[in-house]
């Protein structure tokens, strides 16, 4: 599959998930970061903003980070979504989790430092802003 081919099918999926969450019902805020796996050390407070560093060229950091995810990158790769899945190829160790490629999209000037980045309730996962 050529990379174009490989971008749609990504983006196809981003919009089918998105169209599964906006059919569920939506729960309270407190429930919502109640039932959020991967963001357990959050508690019962709804997260509004998580604290994200860049330490390496393809790894981040976060205390909130646990588990298994699956990342998404923006058309613009200004954008990552880190999204809570069970079964996602992204595995956190340590709160660290490694993002292959990421060096090749936003090059890492060699310091360590922190991201923009919130809990999105609307895609249920981590939006970090990467440049």
């Amino acid at each position: 599959m050529s990379s174009l081919e490989n971008k749609i099918e990504e983006d196809a999926q981003i919009i089918d998930s998105l169209k599964k969450k906006q059919a569920a019902p939506e729960a309270a805020p407190d429930a919502a970061a109640a039932a959020i796996p991967g963001f357990e050390s959050l508690g019962r407070q709804f997260p509004t903003e998580i604290d994200v560093m860049r330490i390496g060229p393809d790894t981040l950091y976060s205390s909130d980070f646990s588990g298994r995810y699956s990342a998404h990158v923006s058309a613009d790769r200004r954008k990552l979504l880190m999204v809570p899945d069970a079964n996602g190829p992204v595995i956190c160790i340590e709160n660290m989790v490694t993002i292959a490629g990421l060096s090749y999209m936003v090059p890492y000037n060699g310091q360590e430092h922190k991201l923009i980045s919130k809990y999105s309730p609307v895609h249920g996962g981590v939006l970090i802003f990467i440049s």
